[in-house]
């Protein structure tokens, strides 16, 4: 067998072992389940106040604060979860502009906030307290009877 001929045997294998080896397996571009992986961290926030957040995870859990390690004050079916996930990621709240870094002139000023939190991304929504267009108020409201949490006035 000639030199030219074994080389080019040998070039074609290290090609196409090469382009096995580089395509991505299946597992590894799963789909993504925006509604199984949310945690969805609500409450209130500025520049002067101490937050108030809570944290409805994943699992059910109602959680004070913005971790995962803190112990539930109550936990609600995973049903009723993926309900509210479904609502802020596929309904009129999906459509609202995300809060920008600076959402007031007046940087003090108190502000509701709605924060989805999945393994596809996350999206943070926020409003002066006690305004902000129905689909914010809505999901706002209903998190917050949820919990327990007064509402504020508006």
């Amino acid at each position: 067998m000639s030199s030219f001929s074994r080389s080019s045997i040998f070039r074609a294998a290290i090609a196409a072992s090469l382009a096995l080896a580089c395509r991505p397996a299946a597992a590894q571009h799963a789909a993504c389940d925006r509604v199984a992986t949310t945690s969805i961290a609500f409450g209130r926030t500025a520049g002067n106040i101490k937050p108030d957040v809570v944290l409805l995870r994943a699992d059910g859990a109602l959680v004070k604060g913005d971790s995962g390690a803190t112990a539930p004050f109550a936990t609600i079916p995973i049903e009723q979860v993926r309900r509210l996930a479904r609502r802020g990621w596929t309904g009129p709240f999906a459509r609202l502009r995300t809060a920008p870094s600076h959402p007031t002139r007046i940087p003090d000023a108190a502000r509701d906030f709605v924060e989805l939190r999945s393994a596809c991304g996350t999206k943070h929504v926020e409003y002066v307290t006690g305004q902000g267009p129905p689909a914010f108020r809505a999901l706002y409201d209903s998190l917050s009877t949820l919990a327990g949490v007064n509402a504020p006035p508006r």
